[in-house]
């Protein structure tokens, strides 16, 4: 009988059927080629082994499965797994199991199992046949009853490591087998290499991370940190980035591992860092929580000359946990975002790049650069976006779109954006709009926010549909947006229409719980009504004028809003308390029956504040696992001096929307030339597509 004869009897036993009515072939070969070998196609010439020789026994590379009928002993046994697996056959290894499956002891499975992981490590379609093997689960219930009677011996560790890396390499969730490895662990921790402790708790990482660890699983991470601290002069470089990558996935906190493993990677990261630990380390140090600066400098120098090397899940990974940590090094964001231009970036690594640059350095070159670039590839791929990838972006845009610091002089960041940068945002803006308006009702309350502000300081408040949504939303979302947004939300809408319906519900939010805003928000809402408040105010108002001016909003009387009844709110005492005497202390007002009538009214319908605390994403919150959103969503509102020329403001922003509008009819549009450098140039076609010119063209439809 020839090879391929018995190859083909061979196939409906190992495999149940799975493979009934295939092409048959000569075998594959090659590592990556396992899918390959189970199909049976040839992989370019390599001679295969042998896989059956007699009807008892069968030879690999010149080693019998079986003896004949008699028993083999357990070396024996693991020479013929090993060879049968350097095969690189996947069925002849599982032949190999079958056959010697009654004789084996733990070693032997936990090689078996191990093998067949290796085998099918980047197989995503090998690994679904092997879940439903019959060979592999005769196998897994003779390890768990193996486990049940093991005792602890020198051999013990190795095999509860392997056991559990299969499982976890292959995603089978049995936890009639890893539970008792754990189980196992905890009596055997003592005896554990450096390797075998990362190798453990990263594989019930990789397979419980997003699940939650079962509570055998959380023992044994804090055995393996109380273990490892002992000597973690042991561990490899790669071991220590798996030990912090496992307990950052497994939400497991534990300060001091966290704090001794930093301090011995800065001893020997120069020397043995690579691309993978260094992407892993940074990104765990920041999902937990545990940004130690020192640590990440010591990182990020050693991966400056090696970033071209870096994958792209790599480079997103280490932008984003730098990013998430507030740690700014200009020159590892610049060299990365010069390698990442030339890889095919996936939806998820799109949104990390973005937001990360857009969060440290909203204003720099580097930032701009990746928004004219990246964001026609993030318009081709965009309906494969996840919602908290799309939040991602939409956070990231507004970073770059609004101003902070003391010494701003305009409200929109928008209007002094290069004119590249500008139209990128606006055309990817006009191109997204129709999944805004379909989808905005069913986005989180950031992800909502940083929508309707980027779209109001892009001009495109009044386009479509989006306008009349974004009312609707913000009077059904009132009660449950929280402080911080409300207020972003007013910024936003009061730039463009001050009369609305959603400022007069923002406002009367803002005025109803006015007792209760915390200093910042006072502070931010003070800026908000020097901005917009005409004529001005000399000084900045005190709480009475400003809880007047917001009670103005609320009852949409733009006369008291924009100051034209000075008497009322002009710096005199006593018009403020004609208004409304708001005595702050005691939480109640005095004025005009039509005034207090309305302030009742809104008082009944408040319930109990909750809003006096906001929750917030702080850098040194602990999540379990990555998280895509923004840490602090928008930035503060700016302060804006009292010589701020504010209709100048609102003239140039209106020029501007309008020649863009112009520019997307006439197809002409002027390059920036506000000295940036290399990026890009941009146009738009008369059919409204936009074009960026870099190495390899992108473009997307409006």
């Amino acid at each position: 009988m020839s090879d391929s004869q018995m190859v083909a009897a061979a196939q409906p036993e190992l495999f149940g059927g799975c493979w009934a009515g295939r092409q048959e072939s000569s075998r594959g070969g090659g590592r990556g080629g396992s899918t390959k070998g189970l199909a049976w196609e040839t992989s370019g010439g390599r001679k295969n082994p042998p896989i059956m020789q007699g009807s008892k026994a069968c030879g690999v590379g010149g080693v019998s499965v079986a003896g004949g009928g008699d028993k083999a002993f357990p070396r024996q046994i693991n020479n013929r797994i090993i060879a049968a697996a350097n095969s690189e056959d996947i069925v002849a290894l599982l032949w190999v199991i079958k056959c010697n499956l009654t004789d084996m002891n733990l070693v032997n499975l936990s090689t078996s199992i191990h093998r067949l992981a290796k085998l099918a490590a980047t197989e995503v379609q090998t690994q679904s046949l092997l879940r439903s093997n019959e060979v592999v689960i005769a196998l897994l219930a003779t390890i768990q009853s193996k486990l049940v009677q093991a005792r602890v011996d020198s051999n013990l560790q190795q095999s509860l490591s392997n056991i559990a890396w299969s499982l976890a390499t292959m995603q089978i969730d049995d936890a009639g087998v890893l539970v008792p490895v754990a189980d196992l662990a905890l009596k055997a921790i003592d005896g554990f290499k450096s390797y075998e402790v990362s190798t453990l708790v990263w594989a019930f990482a990789k397979l419980y991370g997003n699940k939650g660890l079962p509570v055998s699983a959380k023992r044994v991470f804090f055995a393996a940190a109380n273990q490892s601290s002992k000597d973690l002069q042991s561990f490899s470089f790669r071991s220590l980035a798996n030990i912090v990558w496992a307990y950052a996935t497994g939400g497991v906190r534990h300060f001091r591992l966290f704090t001794n493993i930093a301090r011995e990677m800065v001893r020997t990261a120069a020397e043995s860092a690579n691309c993978q630990g260094i992407a892993n380390t940074i990104w765990a140090y920041s999902t937990a929580g545990h940004s130690d600066l020192g640590l990440f400098d010591v990182l990020t120098e050693a991966a400056l000359p090696i970033v071209k090397d870096f994958k792209a899940q790599e480079l997103s990974s280490m932008l984003w946990g730098l990013a998430t940590s507030g740690f700014v090094k200009e020159a590892v964001f610049t060299a990365a975002f010069d390698a990442v231009r030339v890889m095919d970036l996936g939806p998820q690594q799109l949104a990390n790049i973005v937001w990360a640059c857009a969060k440290v350095l909203p204003n720099h070159a580097v930032t701009h650069a990746a928004v004219v670039e990246l964001l026609p590839r993030v318009a081709g791929k965009f309906m494969a976006f996840k919602p908290q990838e799309v939040s991602s972006l939409m956070n990231a845009l507004a970073k770059v779109a609004s101003v902070e610091g003391e010494d701003v002089t305009i409200l929109n960041g928008a209007l002094i954006l290069p004119s590249c940068v500008y139209q990128s945002i606006y055309t990817f803006l006009r191109f997204a709009t129709p999944w805004f308006e379909e989808h905005l009702c069913n986005l989180s309350s950031m992800t909502f926010t940083s929508v309707v502000c980027v779209h109001e300081f892009f001009g495109l408040e009044q386009d479509g549909g989006l306008g009349h949504l974004v009312e609707r939303q913000v009077i059904d979302r009132i009660d449950t947006l929280p402080r911080a947004e409300i207020l972003q939300l007013l910024r936003a809408l009061l730039s463009s229409r001050a009369s609305s319906q959603a400022v007069c519900v923002l406002a009367g939010n803002l005025a109803r719980n006015f007792p209760g805003l915390q200093p910042k928000e006072i502070r931010q809402l003070k800026q908000l009504s020097v901005a917009f408040r005409q004529p001005r105010w000399q000084f900045p108002p005190d709480e009475e004028k400003l809880y007047s001016w917001c009670l103005a909003l609320a009852v949409q009387m733009p006369q008291l809003a924009q100051g034209s009844l000075s008497a009322a709110l002009g710096d005199d005492d006593g018009g403020a308390s004609a208004i409304c005497n708001h005595k702050l202390a005691e939480g109640e007002a005095e004025g005009t029956p039509g005034s207090l009538e309305l302030q009742d009214s809104l008082a009944a319908e408040a319930d109990d504040d909750d809003n006096d605390s906001i929750p917030s994403l702080e850098p040194g919150d602990f999540y379990k696992e990555c998280r895509l959103t923004s840490v602090d969503s928008l930035p503060n509102f700016p302060n804006t001096p009292e010589d701020s020329d504010d209709e100048y403001c609102k003239a140039l922003f209106a020029q501007q929307a309008n020649e863009v509008r112009s520019s997307n009819s006439s197809g002409a549009i002027a390059n920036s030339n506000m000295g940036l450098g290399t990026l890009p140039d941009v146009s738009v076609d008369s059919a409204g597509i936009m074009a960026v010119a870099l190495t390899q063209q992108y473009a997307f439809q409006m």
